[in-house]
């Protein structure tokens, strides 16, 4: 597993992105001087042992696929490409096996299919995304309460063990990391990975430098979350030095000032390919909310790709049980398309939180709320199926 790169499949010979340093008065732990929310407070002195195993360890992604990466998203707004993001609300350790990430490779294809005249984009949550953000500390479960289940990264999902935090659940994410990276690039090397900048320890102890340039080494791209997402955000400050595309996450909380700000903050010399804007306002805001920013940003020089996520806006809680429902996504999605072509602006992508398996979790036609527990099996928020998956991916298709 020593070469988890197939450079000859993945990258280019030579660096065609220019080389950008990383900005002043930064370093990779400079964020512990921000302001840190979702991160859990660590003893200092494991967590000093468990990073300094981290940094002895070899990049999972190279600079090279993320120049790459780079490259293939500088020039979307101008060509037929789209990205594809998609893959699991949140990954399990036992997900790391030759069989499932097979799997989830063989559902990219199908999904790929159904694009005829794009060159996909494909980047997964795969290979990384082990840590979720939390609004709540904790729940209560059959009349007891517990902490919430952060992510395999962080403590454990069944509530019957510790749900305490355990720093070395971080060296199992990156071994895990390593295998389904290893098992990925046996499927299809042109698959790129991404997982939410989270746990910065983590990030920060996996952060490489080559070339003059700092890269976040434990995937190809990042994104900044909705609750990590504010100004003096160390988050934000980490984000802000690696060289790696950022996703940012935008709802209609945000605040325009604020969003141009830390536009500014992660990409200071305004790069193509650099940011993506991963719209997730619902429903029920997007049509109000969505062509005031656009708006807006059309007065800046901003360069930004627009993509959409149908998922996180449309979020609900139906007997106890968290679901979505395929209608409002879908209508999410024909409103999407008309106010970004309204606005004569290039719509770069999806982002899906979906499975291979024939899972209950979204409500449709034949998955109704009586229904959703017969197979629920996601560990955080309700995926998409298969069926749901190659429905929904039919209807983008046509608006495309």
């Amino acid at each position: 597993m020593k070469n988890l790169e197939n450079k000859a499949s993945t990258e280019s010979s030579t660096m065609l992105t220019p080389i950008i340093e990383a900005p002043l008065n930064w370093s990779a732990d400079s964020w512990q001087n921000y302001t840190v929310k979702q991160i859990p407070k660590y003893e200092n002195h494991q967590m000093n042992q468990v990073q300094q195993q981290l940094k002895e360890q070899e990049s999972l992604v190279s600079l090279q696929s993320i120049q790459l990466l780079k490259d293939k998203l500088q020039n979307i707004n101008d060509s037929n490409s789209f990205i594809v993001q998609m893959g699991e609300c949140a990954e399990t350790f036992s997900q790391s096996t030759k069989e499932d990430i097979s799997s989830r490779v063989d559902f990219f294809h199908k999904v790929e299919s159904l694009f005829n005249h794009h060159n996909i984009i494909k980047i997964g949550r795969i290979a990384g995304q082990y840590a979720k953000p939390r609004s709540e500390t904790f729940e209560n479960i059959d009349g007891k309460e517990h902490m919430v289940y952060k992510g395999d990264m962080l403590n454990n999902f069944e509530h019957s063990k510790s749900r305490d935090i355990d720093v070395t659940k971080l060296l199992q994410a990156y071994q895990c990391s390593k295998d389904s990276i290893y098992y990925l690039k046996q499927a299809d090397p042109s698959i790129f990975t991404s997982h939410e900048g989270l746990i910065l320890p983590y990030e920060s102890a996996l952060t490489k430098q080559l070339n003059n340039q700092y890269f976040a080494s434990s995937a190809h791209m990042l994104w900044l979350g909705e609750r990590t997402r504010f100004i003096n955000s160390a988050h934000i400050e980490y984000l802000r030095g690696i060289i790696n595309p950022i996703g940012i996450k935008v709802s209609h909380n945000v605040a325009f000032d604020e969003l141009t700000n830390i536009i500014k903050l992660l990409n200071p010399k305004n790069e193509g390919g650099k940011i993506i804007l991963i719209h997730r306002f619902g429903v029920k805001h997007i049509k109000q909310y969505l062509p005031i920013l656009l708006l807006n940003l059309k007065k800046t020089s901003h360069k930004v790709i627009h993509m959409l996520d149908v998922m996180h806006g449309n979020t609900m809680n139906i007997n106890n049980i968290k679901t979505r429902n395929m209608s409002d996504m879908t209508n999410e999605l024909q409103f999407f398309n008309f106010i970004i072509k309204d606005n004569h602006l290039k719509w770069g992508g999806i982002h899906l939180e979906n499975t291979y398996e024939d899972v209950t979790e979204c409500i449709d036609s034949e998955i109704t709320t009586n229904k959703l527990q017969h197979n629920y099996k996601t560990y955080c928020d309700p995926r998409m199926n298969h069926r749901q998956t190659l429905f929904f991916i039919k209807n983008l298709v046509q608006l495309l």
